[in-house]
């Protein structure tokens, strides 16, 4: 017994044994269960060609070099370069991309400016500019008028003493202003 072979569907019309043809259902509404492959008419015997389009090349332009942002740390060291006086607290300034110590001593400045750059390189404009004037560590080897000063200030220092180099020592000063006796004589010359 051999099977009648369903007729081929076309997409145009079906027709079916229980009636007159149908249009075709539309994609969106069923799902076939077997693809079937495309069937080519006579009229459509050849392939479509496919031209593609080679990429382009990229436009060959000058490329600009990647300029870093400096940090503020970097911007506050560009401030000390300048200045050229080349110590705060004792601390000798260097590069802060090698030395702690002055990364430190410049991280003050922008926290005591709540990270305002532009105040925290105008406060150490000003500290360079009346360190490099005042010079206090040379202030510490002076010798003052012991009737004047005796008993309003005591200086204790720990480390190495003797040491030339300032960040070896921890300096501290004890300041008893009550114990002055005449206040004309003790701060009547200011620049002493």
């Amino acid at each position: 017994m051999e099977l009648a072979k369903e007729p081929e569907k076309t997409a145009e019309t079906t027709a079916t044994a229980e009636g007159p043809a149908k249009e075709p259902e539309k994609a969106s509404e069923t799902t076939p269960d077997v693809v079937e492959p495309i069937k080519k008419s006579e009229e459509t015997a050849e392939t479509p060609t496919v031209v593609t389009k080679p990429a382009e090349e990229p436009e060959k332009t000058a490329t600009k070099p990647v300029e870093k942002k400096a940090s503020p740390i970097e911007e506050l060291w560009a401030v000390a370069k300048a200045n050229g006086h080349p110590e705060i607290w004792g601390v000798t300034l260097a590069d802060p991309a090698t030395s702690v110590p002055t990364q430190i001593v410049l991280q003050k400045y922008l926290n005591a400016n709540d990270g305002d750059l532009i105040k925290a390189k105008d406060q150490l404009t000003k500290t360079l500019e009346w360190r490099a004037k005042t010079k206090p560590l040379e202030l510490m080897e002076m010798q003052f008028n012991r009737s004047k000063f005796a008993g309003l200030g005591y200086v204790t220092t720990f480390g190495a003493v003797d040491a030339p180099d300032p960040e070896v020592k921890e300096v501290i000063t004890w300041n008893i202003y009550g114990s002055v006796k005449n206040v004309d004589a003790t701060f009547g010359n200011l620049g002493e």
